[in-house]
């Protein structure tokens, strides 16, 4: 890259990219940039919807149904509930703990 003779200054690398345009509802838009910028994808001080989809389609981050995350949350709440109990929820004994007499 060549520095640009007016500002003295490198020009912005252009990056291989893919338009993507997609009907969607209208607060979907907004979601998902409010999504990206929980995750980080920040451009421009918003969301970056494209960088989102980015890392979905990279297998960065996963989407999973609802009722499978509220399944999951549900088997954490009880592993938590247990441990707070004392219970041991696994179903193999550490060989390497000392038994006390």
């Amino acid at each position: 890259m060549k520095l640009n003779w007016f500002t003295g200054i490198m020009p912005r690398q252009k990056l291989d990219r893919a338009s993507l345009h997609a009907r969607v509802d209208p607060q979907t838009s907004e979601a998902l940039k409010q999504i990206a910028y929980k995750l980080g994808y920040i451009y421009d001080g918003e969301g970056s919807t494209g960088q989102l989809l980015d890392a979905i389609a990279s297998g960065q981050h996963v989407i999973i149904p609802q009722s499978l995350y509220l399944k999951m949350v549900d088997v954490f709440n009880e592993m938590s509930n247990n441990i707070k109990c004392g219970k041991n929820t696994s179903s193999h004994t550490n060989p390497y703990k000392k038994e006390t007499e």
